[in-house]
């Protein structure tokens, strides 16, 4: 839920994201200061676009919402993560993604405003990037029900049964080979 107080600089992103072309958005390494900016992200994604395939169940947003954080703080001080954001000038972050340096794909969040804008392709394309770079043939993750669609127009297929996740959220393995 957006505070009264950021509505108006929400509605002058929205306008900004709107208007953007893919030249306007930077991808780069997420830095420690990106932090509160990436959990927004992150807690912004969940709660409007994820969550309502998961029936608004007000638990499982806070529970979601905290694992999401948690694996941010981890995969921003450890060297085994690669992780990426979007940002719009001058300084407003309006994706994230991580990669586990062993082939997993641990979270691709962009704000409502910013999707189906190409920046989470941008995005995914930098991490199987880098994949490549360091020598992975496969990257792994587990899809959301509302994400699910986007990781296959990306060239992800189904690899498993779907299963519950920390006994919450259904998620659908899926792979991709590079």
């Amino acid at each position: 839920m957006v505070r009264p107080e950021s509505q108006s600089a929400l509605a002058e992103l929205m306008l900004e994201v709107r208007d953007m072309g893919l030249d306007d958005v930077e991808i780069r390494p997420a830095l420690r200061g990106d932090r509160e900016a990436v959990c927004r992200v992150l807690t912004r994604s969940i709660r409007e676009v994820a969550v309502p395939h998961y029936d608004n169940d007000e638990r499982l947003v806070e529970f979601w919402c905290s694992q999401a954080m948690e694996t941010v703080d981890q995969a921003i001080s450890d060297p085994s993560f690669y992780v990426v954001v979007a940002k719009l000038a001058p300084d407003e972050i309006v994706g994230v993604e991580t990669l586990h340096n062993e082939g997993e794909v641990k979270q691709c969040y962009v704000t409502p405003e910013a999707r189906q804008k190409g920046i989470g392709e941008k995005i995914l394309g930098e991490l199987e990037y880098r994949a490549r770079q360091i020598g992975l043939k496969e990257l792994r993750l587990n899809s959301t029900l509302g994400a699910r669609s986007f990781y296959e127009r990306n060239g992800f297929k189904l690899a498993g049964q779907p299963f519950m996740w920390n006994g919450t959220i259904k998620v659908h393995p899926m792979s991709k080979r590079l």
